[in-house]
């Protein structure tokens, strides 16, 4: 329980330990709701980042294209200089076996 200027307070329960970290955590957001402010200021952070997501979905719709866009060409400009045997077949079969690797890797850490 908290008493009147919000620090927690003894009962006097010997079988309570300390609060622990949720418990302060749940303590201090009940302080903070209860001023008129706080409130204010969640709803405009809310509001705020409600006008975020659709310029976060355009810059990541963005740069999937622009990275595919990179990746098409440069595989069409390795095909072409193994097709014109500026570079080997063995070297060309590596470039795009890497790329092909580079794309379906596993990307979990």
């Amino acid at each position: 329980m908290l008493d009147e200027e919000g620090h927690p307070q003894d009962d006097g329960n010997p079988q309570e330990g300390p609060a622990s970290g949720f418990n302060e955590l749940c303590y201090s957001i009940g302080e903070a709701v209860r001023h008129g402010k706080t409130i204010e200021a969640i709803a405009e952070l809310i509001k705020k980042y409600g006008e975020e997501i659709p310029k976060q979905r355009r810059a990541m719709r963005t740069a999937f294209f622009l990275g595919h866009g990179v990746t098409f060409f440069v595989v069409i400009a390795v095909g072409v200089l193994g097709y014109l045997k500026v570079i080997s077949g063995e070297t060309t079969g590596v470039i795009l076996a890497a790329i092909v690797g580079h794309l379906y890797r596993d990307r979990r850490n």
